[in-house]
């Protein structure tokens, strides 16, 4: 880019080195209030008289019931550049007339003002080209932030899916294991009522056929207990227990009563 060592002719000493995104009428306002070297104590007084004022501007308002001004806007640095743009291709072109008229045209001046108008382009064009990078940058980088919320997004649904899947597989397995076990207890506990009215079993005999029977057992199941003999005493042993067997007739033979059987023998006859 190319630079020149002398400002352009138009512009006095007082407006180098401002900055193009500044008015120059802010910038020599600024300037005329401000002076170049001020104290401490001379910019507290200074705010502290802008606050003041801007107090009894905002005393004033309320009496006349007026509305507060909404806020403007800073312009966006394209329309900064095409500020600044307008006013320097106006302050040229008014030198160059000016010195068109009167007849002396330098070529170091011409030089100067051509090289300004490139540079000013080439800044412009650097900040155009600046600004059209952020947009770019800005779009990608809120695409790409979509991009990770969605994929985010769907990770979470995808994991809650497998857990909610996970835990329906669980408590379909408990309910088939529950399914099971009670159906084991039915075939166990199931009575035939056809056979309970044949036999005339009810109430609490059904519990005993199948609940206190075992209970009864148990007991003597665990009262049994194995008994070992010495290999002299099994036959004593054993012939005791055959004597004490003996045949018992039925109950019901036993309560008859049995008439004796009478022999009639014929009388001897006289010889």
């Amino acid at each position: 880019m190319l630079t020149s060592e002398e400002p352009p002719p138009e512009l006095s000493h007082a407006e180098e080195g401002v900055n193009v995104g500044v008015p120059l009428w802010e910038v020599r306002g600024t300037q005329a209030e401000r002076p170049l070297k001020e104290t401490a104590e001379e910019k507290h007084a200074r705010v502290q008289m802008r606050l003041d004022e801007i107090y009894q501007e905002k005393i004033r308002m309320e009496a006349a019931r007026e509305a507060p001004k909404p806020p403007i806007n800073p312009p966006t640095s394209e329309q900064r550049i095409a500020e600044v743009w307008a006013d320097y291709e106006e302050k040229r072109d008014a030198a160059r007339l000016r010195s068109q008229e009167a007849g002396q045209e330098d070529a170091r001046v011409v030089e100067a003002r051509e090289t300004g108008d490139l540079g000013f382009s080439a800044t412009r064009m650097a900040i155009e080209r600046a600004d059209r990078r952020i947009r770019e940058v800005a779009v990608s980088s809120f695409l790409r932030y979509s991009m990770l919320s969605d994929e985010l997004a769907a990770s979470r649904e995808q994991s809650v899916e497998v857990r909610v899947e996970a835990k329906e597989a669980e408590w379909e397995r408990r309910l088939q294991d529950m399914a099971a076990m009670v159906e084991r207890l039915l075939a166990t506990k199931m009575v035939d009522w056809t056979e309970q009215s044949r036999y005339g079993i009810k109430g609490k005999e059904v519990q005993g056929l199948f609940g206190q029977e075992e209970t009864t057992k148990t007991p003597q199941q665990e009262g049994m207990g194995k008994v070992f003999l010495d290999p002299t005493e099994v036959p004593a042993r054993r012939e005791a227990e055959e004597r004490k067997f003996s045949f018992r007739t039925p109950t019901k033979l036993a309560s008859q009563q049995v008439t004796p059987m009478t022999i009639e023998t014929p009388e001897d006859e006289p010889a």
